[in-house]
């Protein structure tokens, strides 16, 4: 009988290192930032949270979905704005170290995530008000995006995110009549939902 257990046990905690590399499973996750700045009588502060929800299409390759909003708010107004954005995530590199030698490569060779490198590749919208406060209408337009994202394991269904992304937001008069771009690096969350 306690053979037996073992053997179940040791099955199922080989198994437990392939969930993740099946198709169909979804990871959720997200991130915050915060700061506040406060000049004599007047106090600014801006909110950003974003969101990610991923659907692995095989082992390394992911469709990722992104929301994020931003707050500005200060003691005059407050003023929100947004970009979504839906795109395929690649492992790149994985990080890795492999003593092929040893008896635990084979179980360390399909881990969930090795301190792997991400490419991402991505489109979507961009959504924004007026500076002016009667003006209540959202303004939109499309929006590209790629990025470079490391990833490693805190557990066994919880991984660190750490991404280095260039998005490219396209003009749409009247609001914006050039195009902006965006430089960040955003570091978050995220859990296997679904095995």
């Amino acid at each position: 009988m306690v053979k037996k257990m073992c053997v179940l046990l040791m099955v199922i905690g080989f198994c437990g290192t392939l969930w993740s590399q099946r198709k169909g499973s979804q990871e959720l996750g997200g991130g915050a930032s915060f700061w506040t700045l406060s000049e004599k009588d007047t106090t600014r502060t801006n909110v950003e949270l974003s969101g990610i929800w991923g659907h692995y299409l095989a082992r390394d390759l992911i469709f990722e979905i992104e929301p994020r909003i931003t707050l500005y708010m200060s003691d005059r107004s407050v003023e929100m704005t947004g970009l979504l954005l839906g795109g395929i995530s690649k492992k790149l590199f994985d990080m890795a170290a492999y003593d092929r030698s040893s008896r635990s490569f084979w179980a360390r060779k399909d881990q969930r995530s090795g301190a792997g490198i991400y490419g991402t590749v991505s489109g979507g919208i961009w959504l924004d008000r007026a500076d002016d406060v009667n003006d209540v209408r959202i303004y939109s337009g499309p929006a590209v995006s790629i990025g470079l994202e490391t990833r490693s394991q805190l557990g066994s269904l919880t991984f660190f995110r750490t991404r280095f992304y260039y998005s490219y937001l396209f003009p749409a008069p009247p609001l914006h009549d050039s195009a902006r771009t965006i430089f960040a690096v955003m570091a978050g969350f995220s859990v296997l939902s679904r095995l």
